[in-house]
């Protein structure tokens, strides 16, 4: 089947291939094997190039030279090898929102080997069949919600309470909301990556109003009762000027280290009217700074990481400025906008950064951030 050689692998599916093989015997990527077909038949996808791919993977792990291997190849064994429990539960989540059925091939030598084998067999008998179990449609209300609860809240605050969306929403578990807000981070921040066209449509038409969104959210709420909406700040409360009217230029490094630090786990506090949170307040007197001004800062570092009014020229020039290129790491993809991994890698400098000058310093933080 030349059709299937010739189709472009996904990083999803990488992702989730690169664990199964970090977590099982090499001899199952064989094609002759019937993980091998278990897996074939989740990407719908021949055996052989199941086969080759795992031993790209192989080539790439063990540090071969002279393999013609793609990039995406390369940075899905080394997203594993950076962070190995991280991107083992990502992989799982993808398979159980993609109803792959792979997530105990992933956890393989976790679990009881007999189980394994006897749930594959079912799987190659009837793979559309294992499928549809795993599947389950995502509504427009339940994508809207999710959607909104990505610009309020940070991604370490919302793991606590993922399981508690997942019930509300009628989901077996939170790995499905886990998943779905990655995908909508992926939408807003980047939109080149292999996401589908709902989520990717949804992100880029409202990109430059997640007020709007979170608005939209709150109403799809309404009808999962009072503690869906304590997930959201009040209508009320969120300010509607643009991004751009607020925009704020700032050359201290330290300063932005804080600040991207509270909107990056905090993400609401951007979008409250300043008369709703005490937040920039209490930090403008710890530091001896104006808060008004520590909040316009927050705002257009909100506005930067989220790719909100790209093509404003006052916001564009920030992208570039003293945020950009001293505080994060160097962008590995210039001239792209900057994946997941640099921002992650800003918010762990930002940490250091911040320990620095809170003991040069004399300044409490901790309880504000």
């Amino acid at each position: 089947m030349p059709r299937n050689r010739r189709k472009q692998w996904s990083t999803e599916e990488l992702s989730v291939l690169t664990a199964i093989y970090f977590n099982s015997d090499f001899s199952i990527g064989d094609d002759a094997r019937p993980e091998c077909q278990v897996m074939a038949n989740a990407f719908k996808r021949t055996t052989g190039s199941i086969d080759r791919q795992w031993r790209n993977i192989a080539a790439v792990d063990k540090g071969k030279e002279g393999y013609n291997i793609g990039r995406l190849v390369k940075e899905a064994v080394q997203d594993y090898k950076n962070l190995p429990d991280r991107a083992k539960e990502a992989a799982r989540s993808i398979t159980l929102e993609n109803g792959w059925g792979l997530d105990e091939l992933i956890y393989g030598k976790e679990a009881p080997k007999k189980v394994r084998v006897r749930q594959s067999a079912a799987a190659v008998r009837d793979p559309e069949k294992q499928s549809s179990m795993n599947r389950k449609q995502w509504s427009q209300q339940h994508l809207s919600i999710i959607h909104g609860l990505f610009y309020v809240r940070g991604q370490r605050e919302a793991d606590r309470f993922y399981e508690e969306v997942a019930a509300m929403l009628g989901r077996p578990g939170g790995d499905a909301v886990k998943s779905q807000f990655t995908h909508f981070q992926n939408g807003v921040r980047h939109p080149k990556k292999n996401i589908t066209k709902k989520i990717r449509d949804l992100t880029q038409k409202k990109l430059d109003d997640p007020i709007s969104v979170v608005l939209k959210a709150i109403e799809c709420a309404k009808d999962l009762g009072q503690k869906a909406l304590d997930w959201f700040p009040g209508p009320e409360d969120l300010d509607h000027k643009s991004f751009s009217s607020t925009c704020l230029d700032d050359d201290d490094h330290w300063r932005d280290a804080i600040l991207f630090k509270l909107i990056w786990d905090k993400p609401r506090f951007a979008l409250l009217k300043e008369s709703k949170t005490t937040v920039f307040q209490d930090l403008g007197k710890e530091m001896s700074v104006d808060h008004l001004a520590l909040r316009k800062r927050a705002r257009t570092l909100y506005a930067i990481i989220n790719n909100i009014e790209l093509g404003k020229k006052c916001l564009d020039k920030q992208r570039l400025s003293t945020f950009s290129n001293e505080l994060p790491v160097k962008n590995e993809l210039p001239g792209r906008l900057p994946g997941e991994k640099h921002w992650r890698a800003v918010c762990d400098k930002a940490d250091r950064l911040i320990r620095e000058v809170s003991h040069e310093e004399d300044w409490v933080l901790g309880h504000l951030l």
